[in-house]
């Protein structure tokens, strides 16, 4: 087959199924909403969801900016400065922060820990630029975990037609059967209902094989070419986030080194020398158990308590360190509380804190 009737079967195949009308169910683009100074280009200011709806037509699977790999940002912020390029700020919600924050910490604990103290120490506002603040803050989060709130600016666009073209920097692969997004670019404009529409040309593509020795590639060509859609609609950009130290756990290695802290505090405290044996059973057993019980705050519970010969051990389940050190400290002013043996201090499988102590009681008059 000659060249010029291979570039012919190409060009035809390229042109088959290609529309710029939204499809059926999506608004129309909105006409008017153009830049004063440059009518080619759209006027995208708004926030919009980061994820599209594809409503069934041929899976135009990306982003609000085009990006296909991170999916984790509920919305995006959208601006165009005056030398043309596109300002962008992507903001999570809160429970996804929460939720990255978690998987962080049980896959690298001493990360998380970095990302926790960043966090709990909030942005530095003592300076008179506190938008600069808050993007540096953002910045060292996303350092060594996630980060609430991203932003970014693309400069190499393209307008045409009340549309703004804007690059993948990349083949993007649509599906697993070689469908690929054309030129690389997929244009963007705002739709009547203050929405973002995207289109984007897509076909299966093949090369054309041509022998001429080693390291030599076909010619690319499309087939079943065709305009892919999606639409974003306006969105409200979550709350301002902020970190909550009561919902971020210290790393399991700190819990660890504060569980052992304690043990050599407690082993440091002198014991009195006439609490050798504790008699069994103790008739102000019952009576200590329901001051026990007495002293749990909260949602903590007395999950062990029994007389040993050496003390009454007391085990519990509080919701955080602290409250296990205020027990405690309770434990050893009940007036018949002689010392305290330290035995055991470690989260449970609800990230909570489990504790167990030896209490001894006082030689009965």
């Amino acid at each position: 087959m000659h060249l010029s009737r291979i570039a012919a079967l190409i060009l035809l195949t390229t042109l088959v199924g290609c529309s710029d009308a939204p499809p059926y169910g999506f608004p129309n683009v909105d006409a008017d909403a153009r830049l004063a100074d440059d009518i080619d280009c759209p006027n995208l200011d708004g926030t919009y969801q980061f994820l599209g709806d594809t409503s069934g037509h041929f899976g135009l699977n990306i982003t609000a900016l085009g990006a296909d790999e991170e999916t984790r940002w509920s919305s995006v912020t959208v601006t165009t400065d005056a030398n043309g390029a596109l300002l962008y700020t992507r903001r999570m919600d809160k429970q996804t922060v929460q939720n990255l924050a978690m998987s962080l910490r049980d896959y690298d604990d001493q990360k998380y820990e970095r990302w926790r103290l960043t966090a709990i120490a909030g942005p530095d506002l003592s300076g008179p630029d506190i938008s600069r603040a808050l993007q540096d803050y953002y910045s060292k989060l996303g350092s060594n975990g996630p980060t609430p709130e991203r932003s970014g600016q693309e400069t190499s666009v393209q307008c045409q037609d009340g549309w703004l073209g804007i690059p993948l920097r990349g083949r993007y692969e649509a599906d697993d059967e070689g469908t690929r997004i054309r030129d690389d670019t997929v244009w963007l404009a705002r739709d009547t209902q203050n929405g973002l529409l995207a289109r984007a040309l897509v076909g299966k593509y093949y090369e054309f094989p041509i022998w001429c020795g080693d390291g030599c590639k076909g010619i690319p060509y499309y087939t079943n070419s065709r305009t892919a859609w999606a639409r974003f609609a306006p969105s409200q950009s979550p709350p301002t986030w902020h970190a909550d130290a009561a919902t971020l756990p210290p790393s399991r290695a700190s819990i660890a080194a504060a569980a052992n802290l304690e043990r050599q505090r407690e082993a440091a405290r002198p014991k009195p020398p006439q609490l050798k044996v504790l008699a069994t059973p103790d008739p102000r057993a019952p009576e200590f158990k329901l001051r026990v019980q007495a002293l749990l705050r909260g949602s903590a519970v007395l999950t062990w308590y029994a007389e040993e010969p050496r003390f009454i051990h007391v085990g519990a389940v509080v919701d955080k360190e602290e409250d296990a050190r205020r027990l405690m400290a309770d434990l050893r002013n009940d007036r018949e509380v002689a010392g305290l043996e330290f035995l055991s201090i470690g989260p449970t499988d609800q990230k909570r804190t489990r504790i167990n102590v030896g209490v001894y009681l006082k030689p009965r008059p």
